[in-house]
């Protein structure tokens, strides 16, 4: 999660190694996902001790608003998994991969991975299986909270924290200064016995505590494995130790694919459905994403619209180079799919196309949410849109659609975003038109 001083085309900076609290600096109710320099500023030399008094005060309110925002993350994405959690417990038949680890801590001894289990002999097979029966009732007791109308107000209570995130970003750049931040993450959270005390929600997980406890931790969904060539390193989330383990020496790295290959890879994506080297999806399962994965998931965006700069969250996908742009100029196929891509995200954020014309769908308050506030990660994929429509000459469609954006903004008394603005407008050469049909 980057504010908009950084490039535009970026998702997110790449996050820092997690910072795991040591005893000299364990603090209550801090989670797992608090690093020391979780948020940076930059600050004007000249700018006098009054204002450098509120930015430092600004600064410690968003680290706050921001380790609040990877708490409740952290709670919504247990949420989201009490029916995988359930079924991988059971080891149902619908058990299937999973983008998280359930940690048993013991008290002063070594974790134990329970989902997916600990490697090891018979002994410690059965006992991931009774630390599995013990899980399952805290599953149960989870779903029974959040299965009470509290998924509103979690869902409410993120969306106020982001909005305190996006606010403070703006303060500081009022006062001039350049804020950079790591992306926010979900929060370890724990899985508590909440019997005794109903009512209450999971807990993310306190470093300073001593008990013993189940912990599921957010994990990144493993990248395929593209035959022929080495799997990628995705080292696991970290946990807190009680007895350190030696740390595994890391995987070789896969070799580089070069600028040319990943170009021709990536016109194969879009001409007949191939698969780019490090990415995990076709065009054809892009296609059919639901509404919940083209929010969810973050590095597909980057594989339909490139940009001439590489992105930080998924620095591996090809970046847009002249080669690419003349292909989609020359290339009625390649034209149609780009009208297809734009089509589908233009659907999921309550905007439809006719021709170069953009229009807000009324009513569609939900879809709009995601850009008409404040702050949101879907700022990004629009200036990703945006910018990739100009560079390849669809500056009319362009203009139109970054013009329906601000308006609905100021419709809703939001300030316009100026990075939307900075990256339309410019001529081409060769200018290019959609044609009326959409979806």
């Amino acid at each position: 999660m980057t504010p908009s001083t950084e490039p535009p085309e970026a998702e997110g900076l790449p996050a820092p190694a997690r910072h795991i609290p040591n005893s000299s600096d364990r603090t209550p109710g801090k989670s797992l996902h608090e690093r020391k320099t979780a948020v940076a500023v930059k600050v004007p030399p000249h700018m006098g001790g009054a204002d450098k008094a509120e930015v430092r005060r600004l600064t410690r309110d968003l680290e706050q608003s921001r380790d609040r925002q990877a708490q409740l993350e952290g709670q919504k994405f247990l949420c989201n998994h009490l029916d995988s959690l359930s079924q991988q417990l059971n080891q149902t038949s619908g058990a299937g991969t999973v983008n998280y680890r359930l940690v048993f801590i013991p008290r002063g001894k070594t974790p134990v991975s329970v989902i997916p289990p600990e490697q090891g002999g018979a002994d410690v097979q059965a006992r991931v299986q009774a630390l599995r029966q013990q899980a399952k009732p805290l599953v149960q007791q989870a779903r029974a909270y959040f299965s009470e109308g509290r998924v509103e107000e979690l869902n409410r209570q993120l969306a106020e924290t982001k909005r305190e995130v996006g606010q403070l970003f703006n303060k500081l750049e009022q006062l001039q200064v350049e804020p950079v931040m790591a992306a926010i993450l979900p929060a370890p959270t724990v899985l508590r016995d909440l019997s005794s005390v109903l009512g209450e929600p999971p807990q993310n997980i306190d470093p300073a505590t001593d008990d013993s406890e189940f912990v599921l931790i957010p994990q990144p969904v493993a990248r395929p494995v593209v035959p022929g060539r080495p799997a990628p390193s995705t080292p696991p989330a970290p946990f807190p130790d009680a007895v350190s383990a030696p740390a595994p020496a890391p995987a070789p790295a896969p070799a580089p694919v070069s600028h040319k290959i990943k170009t021709q890879q990536w016109l194969e994506f879009y001409r007949s459905g191939g698969r780019i080297d490090g990415q995990r999806f076709t065009l054809e399962q892009i296609r059919r994403f639901t509404d919940r994965q083209l929010e969810d998931e973050h590095d597909y965006i980057q594989l339909l619209f490139p940009n001439m700069h590489d992105s930080p969250h998924n620095p591996n996908a090809p970046a847009q180079n002249p080669q690419m742009i003349q292909e989609i100029r020359n290339d009625p196929v390649m034209q149609g799919e780009l009208q297809k891509s734009l089509d589908q995200m233009l659907e999921f954020w309550g905007l439809k196309r006719i021709g170069d014309d953009i229009h807000v769908i009324p009513g569609q308050v939900s879809r709009h949410a995601v850009w008409v506030g404040d702050f949101d990660h879907n700022h990004k994929r629009i200036t990703r849109v945006l910018s990739c429509l100009t560079e390849c000459g669809y500056v009319k469609c362009a203009a139109n659609l970054e013009k329906a954006l601000q308006a609905e903004r100021q419709r809703n008394r939001q300030a316009p975003i100026t990075y939307w603005a900075g990256v339309v407008g410019y001529p081409s050469n060769r200018p290019l038109y959609f044609s009326r049909a959409s979806g």
